[in-house]
């Protein structure tokens, strides 16, 4: 995080080092022999866990949606062996991966990012008061504001994508098992 509260170079970093991973595996994409499959399942386990790896403290806002969503569109077409003077539009991509090619089973990047911040959010509200988790969810930074509309937080931002407020989400994250229902089988609007 930077001195401003923003996370942008993390965001860009992590992204740069699973773009890397992915363009040194170009002969695995490459290859006839395995199925789609098993390459989903290969980005899953080695590119997907580097650009994931502290996603559960990202603020989910424009910018970084625009960069999750354009990286797994990216992989994607890696993947497919899609090349862009072919004119495919993202949306065509996603449909190829969630067709016969990737099944039912797809789940989005932004999904997963979601439901990692979901599961960190449930797992400090049933901390202990004085934990430093949760002290730095709730607590106030002191200090003078700067003029101007103030930026959205964490919480609120994963209010607005959960679509419950914070303290329907306090509520129910306090119950461990139904909050872990709510994660496993939330999707995204």
């Amino acid at each position: 995080m930077e001195e401003n509260g923003r996370q942008c170079n993390e965001i860009r970093i992590r992204c740069a080092l699973a773009h890397s991973t992915l363009n040194q595996l170009t002969n695995l994409w490459r290859t006839q022999h395995l199925s789609f499959k098993t390459k989903s399942r290969l980005l899953n386990s080695m590119v997907y866990s580097i650009l994931l790896y502290g996603c559960e403290t990202w603020r989910l806002n424009k910018e970084t949606i625009r960069r999750i969503v354009a990286f797994e569109t990216t992989a994607y077409r890696k993947i497919l062996r899609i090349q862009y003077v072919e004119h495919v539009t993202n949306i065509e991509v996603m449909k190829r991966v969630k067709s016969g090619e990737g099944g039912n089973n797809h789940e989005a990047l932004l999904q997963r990012v979601i439901k990692s911040q979901l599961r960190w959010f449930g797992h400090v509200v049933r901390m202990d008061t004085s934990a430093l988790p949760r002290i730095s969810l709730y607590g106030l930074i002191e200090g003078s504001k700067k003029r101007g509309r103030p930026r959205q937080t964490w919480l609120q931002l994963l209010s607005r994508a959960s679509g419950q407020t914070t303290a329907e989400m306090r509520r129910n994250a306090s119950d461990r098992e139904a909050w872990y229902n709510y994660v496993l089988n939330f999707r995204l609007m």
